[in-house]
């Protein structure tokens, strides 16, 4: 209804036990999603945050990490969950699946990475009047990063370019919308890190960077 919403993921989650050639990895994923109705960041500024939170959701699973010979891992992994709204139609129930693997490897100065990733979602809506959905998407991902050449403090910072082509079989559709969201999209960006990583009380605190996603009105 012409209304706009903010969501912001927030990726917790805890390594219970780390992968080794001999040994299974267990990552325990407990990711928190917050949304906001007519809410902008710059909003912020003249009247503070705002009043109330208009949707949560919390999918918590587990992932294994299998390592592989030549630097790969193979990551497969189980979540599910639910979201909850101001909006009592659009609270649902979410499924999540998928398996991942990774490669390092050196690219002249650059330590490179790879993933190829099949991810299976599903979303189970209580209200009754909006279609339940689900989509598969495959990803292909490059990072290459290096050291800046300066340091924060004790800490380097190093930069990476990554890029991320996305394929979604049957993509997911806007119900309330009506916008479709193209089957193939394309990610590219830079982000800066800083090694070892800070910390705030033992968690690690996420890169930054700014990046474009071409995906048509999604764009």
């Amino acid at each position: 209804n012409g209304r706009t919403l903010q969501v912001y993921g927030l990726p917790f989650g805890w390594t219970a036990v780390e992968p080794g050639e001999d040994q299974t990895g267990l990552r325990l994923r407990l990711p928190v999603t917050v949304g906001f109705l007519d809410f902008r960041a710059a909003d912020v500024i003249e009247t503070g945050l705002p009043g109330r939170v208009d949707s949560v959701s919390f999918v918590p699973g587990v992932e294994f990490a299998f390592v592989l010979a030549e630097r790969w891992q193979l990551l497969p992994y189980l979540q599910a969950g639910l979201s909850t709204a101001s909006e009592p139609d659009v609270e649902s129930d979410l499924l999540g699946a998928g398996v991942r693997a990774e490669r390092v490897f050196v690219a002249g100065e650059f330590e490179a990475l790879y993933a190829g990733a099949a991810t299976y979602s599903r979303v189970e809506y209580h209200g009754g009047t909006l279609p339940d959905d689900d989509f598969l998407r495959l990803r292909n991902s490059l990072e290459f990063k290096r050291p800046a050449g300066f340091s924060l403090g004790d800490h380097p910072i190093e930069y990476g370019l990554f890029a991320t082509l996305d394929v979604f079989a049957d993509p997911p559709t806007g119900p309330t919308t009506g916008i479709d969201v193209p089957r193939t999209q394309l990610e590219t960006g830079v982000v800066f890190g800083a090694r070892p990583e800070w910390r705030v009380w033992k968690i690690p605190l996420p890169r930054v960077g700014l990046s474009y996603r071409f995906a048509g009105d999604l764009s």
